[in-house]
């Protein structure tokens, strides 16, 4: 299992990347998310704590929702968002 730093940091900058790439628009996600340990399963899980710029722009609030919710249920792997972020 990964640490919490670089679990927090890989995640960050992978959605980093997927804004850039998807919406040409560039955020520090160090204080839109928020990670937390899930008190049933242990897991480390990200929440959302999006700036009003991000709750203005529905259509990128949309995405960063699925994305992060896809994070949480491991559809999308530690190992895929390394790749993402590790490959710019």
């Amino acid at each position: 299992m990964i640490d919490f730093l670089n679990y927090k940091k890989i995640v960050t900058d992978y959605l980093h990347n997927l804004v850039v790439e998807d919406f040409d628009l560039f955020f520090d996600f160090s204080t839109e998310i928020i990670f937390t340990e899930n008190i049933i399963s242990k897991k480390i899980i990200a929440v959302r704590n999006f700036s009003e710029i991000i709750e203005d722009n529905t259509e990128l609030k949309k995405y960063l929702s699925i994305v992060i919710s896809n994070i949480n249920s491991q559809t999308i792997s530690i190992d895929e968002m390394k790749k993402n972020v590790f490959s710019t």
